[in-house]
Formats: C-alpha cells, sequence, structure tokens
C-alpha cells in the first residue's frame, strides 16, 4: 500500500481524494501514509548521500543532477 500511496502522491501528484479513492481509504489515511513514505524515502537518500562521499564524483554528480531534477529531494522531512 506504501509503495502505491507513494507512486500516487509523489510521483503522479494526484489529490488525496482522487488516490483515497484509488486505494480505496480514507483521505486522511492517505495523507499519513505518503508523508511516512516520504520520510522514509528521504532517510534512505541521506543514507545514500553518506555513501555516495566514498564513491567516485561522476556517480556524485548523477545525484547532483537528479536533485537538480527534482527527482531527489534530500531536505524532506
Amino acid at each position: 500500500m506504501e509503495r502505491m500511496v507513494l507512486i500516487l502522491g509523489a510521483i503522479f501528484d494526484v489529490t488525496d481524494r482522487i488516490g483515497a479513492e484509488i486505494c480505496d481509504i480514507s483521505k486522511a489515511n492517505f495523507r499519513k501514509i505518503l508523508s511516512r513514505s516520504r520520510k522514509k524515502v528521504a532517510i534512505i537518500f541521506k543514507q545514500l548521500q553518506l555513501l555516495m562521499s566514498t564513491i567516485p564524483a561522476n556517480a556524485a554528480s548523477s545525484v547532483s543532477y537528479l536533485i537538480q531534477l527534482g527527482m531527489i529531494k534530500p531536505d524532506m522531512t
């Protein structure tokens, strides 16, 4: 369920009303699951940033590029 909510809310940017209807849950539950999922993803990417400091610069620049595109939001808490 978390993956579906994350994909709908964060990637496809659907509203809580539509997302809740698709997932057959309440709007409040959709928002809560989305919030928790975003936090989990943010933690993973913060850990990845620590790992990236030990990887050559060309790989690190790929992550910077994804941040610039808005696909990664490192300060999401």
